[in-house]
């Protein structure tokens, strides 16, 4: 991992918050526990039919570094997200990393994730686009 990027999460953990903004999935259901404090699971890789890496973790607040409250906190001081109607998930790590394992994953490899308590896996197949790369071309909406 790059030193650099360690050394700010180190220094302030709030810096991780902008490498949380992607495309993520959020079912196959979706269960709310006002029980928090530390959820046990499981995450594995499947190819074909092994299981090419698993590991046990745990998540919920007393499994962080911080509080439920100081992230909710840091979160809703912009006004911007304090609107009415407007729906946050907040999605929680774990203490599990395949790369630290030396695990490169593989076209068509399952990443799949479950907690105990929270329904059934989340199961998401990996797809390797292989087609040539482009430049992005941004266009004016004006």
């Amino acid at each position: 991992m790059n030193s650099r990027i360690t050394n700010s999460r180190k220094i302030n953990y709030l810096n991780l918050a902008g490498s949380k903004i992607r495309t993520c999935s959020i079912g196959p259901e979706l269960v709310i526990d006002p029980n928090f404090k530390s959820v046990p699971g499981s995450v594995t890789i499947e190819r074909g039919r092994d299981i090419v890496w698993s590991k046990n973790i745990a998540t919920g607040e007393s499994e962080m570094s911080y509080s439920l409250a100081n992230l909710e906190h840091h979160h809703f001081k912009f006004p911007t997200h304090r609107q009415a109607g407007d729906l946050h998930i907040h999605f929680y790590g774990a203490c599990a990393l395949s790369f630290g394992d030396g695990i490169e994953l593989a076209d068509g490899d399952i990443m799949s994730i479950s907690f105990t308590g929270f329904g059934r896996p989340l199961r998401n197949p990996l797809r390797v686009d292989r087609s040539a790369p482009r430049p992005v071309i941004i266009h004016s909406l004006a």
